[in-house]
């Protein structure tokens, strides 16, 4: 994290989840130690499983955007160290979804989800 005054260059970092993953597969976000936010988009095509590997450092942020395809709902299940709101998210064919997640230290918590965009 930058101190006051200092530019810190780590901040939103956008990764991209370019995976397609397939009925029951997981979806594994690996925990930076120095990104302070990372942003995920993938279009679910499936139900699918998201989780974090690794300890995230504290206040650290993490940003879903999902898509979902033109065909279902999708459920999205929140794996172990995202705590939301609810333990899934549930889409809407052909629009997105966005939940944000702040770290604790030990795991994201949910602090923020739209559906229906």
């Amino acid at each position: 994290m930058a101190r006051q005054g200092e530019i810190n260059t780590n901040t939103n970092v956008v990764t991209t989840a370019s995976n397609n993953p397939l009925v029951g597969d997981t979806i594994s976000i690996t925990a930076s130690a120095i990104i302070e936010r990372q942003t995920f988009r993938f279009t679910a095509d499936r139900a699918i499983t998201i989780d974090v590997s690794g300890t995230p450092v504290r206040d650290a942020e993490i940003v879903l955007m999902i898509l979902n395809d033109g065909v279902l709902p999708r459920t999205i299940t929140l794996g172990a160290n995202l705590s939301g709101t609810a333990a899934t998210i549930v889409g809407t064919a052909n629009k997105e979804a966005i939940a944000h997640f702040i770290s604790n230290g030990a795991k994201y918590l949910e602090v923020s989800r739209s559906l229906n965009l």
